[in-house]
């Protein structure tokens, strides 16, 4: 490509393109003029990969490019296909690397999601039934009257018993009446002048 060419195809780039050219013109190999090759690559990749794809520049034609831009190799050489394709290439790589460890999850992080995943919702308690002896009317709390008390069946005292006399108590005079006193004793001897009255008068009729 002659300088001709080459100027009319630069002349016919984006504005943003060209502007970017002038930069690496202005800053070239740097104010000492030591910047390496790759460095330039790596610093413009953007627009050399754009080249490339977009406009379907080869090697050569980006090692022209760079001349025009004051790049060139040692002594003023011009840079060959080659080195500007390893260049790229690394870079390249390099670009990838970069990507790859800003978009990773850090180690140990946990992912989105996962908590709620592994996150259950309890099953609320059962309640346990109450006693039957245990509960109390509500009425009384609501209205501030004490609790009546609750006492098992089993706790009551049980009434009184009433024992009823029998010969048995006649005789020995062991009787107990109904309020709890022991009746007066009852002789054996008095109980058999009784039955003695009785028969007599049974014989009488």
């Amino acid at each position: 490509m002659t300088a001709p060419e080459l100027q009319a195809c630069l002349d016919a780039l984006p504005p943003d393109i060209r502007q970017e050219l002038d930069d690496i013109r202005d800053i070239g190999r740097g104010p000492f003029r030591h910047a390496q090759t790759q460095q330039i690559v790596d610093d413009h990749l953007v627009l050399l990969i754009r080249l490339r794809r977009q406009y379907h520049a080869t090697h050569a034609d980006l090692v022209a490019v760079l001349g025009h831009c004051g790049i060139t190799g040692p002594g003023g050489a011009a840079l060959t296909a080659a080195t500007l394709s390893s260049a790229i290439s690394r870079a390249r790589a390099k670009s990838k690397v970069s990507a790859s460890k800003v978009g990773a999850p850090k180690v140990g992080a946990p992912k989105i999601g996962a908590s709620k995943s592994r996150a259950r919702t309890a099953s609320p308690a059962r309640a346990a039934a109450p006693s039957p002896v245990s509960e109390r009317p509500r009425g009384h709390a609501e209205v501030g009257e004490p609790e009546p008390d609750l006492v098992f069946a089993s706790q009551a005292a049980p009434p009184p018993r009433t024992v009823a006399p029998t010969d048995a108590d006649l005789v020995v005079g062991a009787q107990v009446s109904s309020s709890g006193h022991e009746a007066p004793e009852v002789r054996r001897s008095d109980h058999r002048g009784r039955q003695i009255d009785f028969l007599a008068r049974a014989m009488e009729d």
